[in-house]
């Protein structure tokens, strides 16, 4: 069985502290910089966290198709190492 990934998520800055988000900010610019914290954090850790450690899993090389067919239906579905992740509705 592969690792778990152990460098979880985390924020430098939380919502609750007031010095890292005052209740009234004045400055527009730093407004929108606070409302794009958490999305640029989240973006970040996908980019260079989880992305390396499933690369480092199934290596770099293995292509993932996404899709609702089930490939050990249809076997043509994984070729060539391909990783399937199947999208529940």
């Amino acid at each position: 069985m592969a690792d778990p990934i152990t460098n979880l998520l985390a924020y430098e800055k939380v919502w609750t502290n007031d010095q890292d988000f005052p209740t009234y900010e004045g400055n527009e610019e730093q407004v929108r910089e606070d409302f794009q914290y958490h999305p640029d954090a989240i973006q970040t850790y996908i980019n260079e966290v989880l992305i390396s450690k499933i690369n480092e899993v199934i290596g770099e090389n293995t292509v993932i198709v996404v899709g609702t067919e089930d490939p050990t239906e249809d076997p043509t579905l994984l070729e060539n190492g391909q990783v399937y992740l199947k999208l529940e509705s």
